[in-house]
């Protein structure tokens, strides 16, 4: 993961979870950090299934939480 993907990826965890309340992410910020995500559940072979699907609703979950 090169820097833009891990700011992109802290960015998505800030806005996903509410950490920061003025922190916001921009469509092509989501979808790089998405990505990322996307690669470390598949990549992660420690992970159950229940983990993997927690991980797609957390995915689901930020898409409902920005506003772009």
């Amino acid at each position: 993961m090169n820097f833009i993907e891990s700011l992109c990826f802290s960015k998505f965890y800030a806005v996903a979870f509410g950490l920061a309340p003025r922190s916001s992410i921009t469509k092509p910020e989501f979808d790089i950090a998405v990505e990322c995500l996307k690669k470390m559940v598949d990549q992660n072979i420690n992970l159950t299934h229940e983990q993997k699907e927690c991980r797609k609703l957390l995915i689901d979950f930020a898409k409902e939480q920005t506003k772009w």
